[in-house]
């Protein structure tokens, strides 16, 4: 892989190292949404040493000779699309469906000792029908538009997706907000010491579901997204 310096952007980072992904979360370095940004810029911004950040991806990279997981970048557009569909939307949809009635059951039980609790619902509520319109609208009519833009393209579809890029950009913008909220009101996903273990529990998966939405993010925005308007170029 090409050398890792304090220029290189974020999100080209993480897309060819992605077990970096949880050291930015874990600094708070948005990797997904703004991964445009410098790893310098990045780590300034959220108030770090760039030189600290970089020496601990260094230490990543030397670790990576024991991972063997798969890099999406470099799949090709209808196997990546397919992937972010199996890998990242059959979760999602399951996750937000289920977590739902135990976040509702958390905010109305604690809700009125711990008030921070009755935002966290408000914000997953928000982040809930935000993912699940988002993600039936891509599977529905944008990833096959997609599709057939890699085996049909003309410049009139090149229009039409070029819109629908652009509009999913500005969905993920909203929903990257919302998971900076979450994170901050929920003190990155720490229950107070006494919590149940329901509270507990709602938290651990909001967690989770952070992750995972993260990377799904970042695939589509730097990835995928990436791919498709390089092959819009040829034309």
């Amino acid at each position: 892989m090409p050398q890792i310096t304090l220029d290189t952007l974020v999100s080209e980072i993480v897309a060819e190292l992605p077990q970096t992904t949880d050291l930015f979360r874990h600094k708070r370095i948005d990797y997904y949404c703004d991964g445009k940004a410098s790893l310098k810029e990045a780590a300034t911004k959220r108030g770090y040493d760039p030189e600290k950040i970089l020496f601990e991806i260094k230490d990543v990279e030397t670790r990576k000779k024991n991972y063997h997981g798969l890099k999406p970048k470099a799949f090709d557009t209808i196997t990546l699309i397919n992937y972010i569909q199996m890998k990242h939307h059959r979760y999602l949809k399951e996750e937000l469906v289920g977590l739902s009635s135990i976040v509702k059951k958390v905010a109305m039980v604690h809700g009125e000792k711990q008030t921070e609790l009755r935002k966290v619902k408000q914000l997953f509520d928000r982040l809930r029908i935000e993912l699940l319109n988002m993600m039936n609208k891509e599977d529905q009519y944008i990833f096959p538009i997609l599709e057939t833009y890699q085996t049909e393209p003309s410049e009139k579809l090149r229009k039409k997706v070029d819109a629908y890029l652009f509009e999913l950009e500005s969905k993920h913008d909203l929903t990257g907000g919302l998971l900076h909220e979450l994170r901050e009101i929920t003190n990155d996903f720490q229950p107070p010491t006494d919590a149940c273990n329901t509270f507990q529990l709602v938290y651990k998966r909001l967690n989770e579901l952070e992750k995972d939405t993260c990377d799904h993010i970042h695939i589509e925005n730097h990835v995928l997204f990436k791919k498709v308007r390089q092959s819009g170029d040829l034309l």
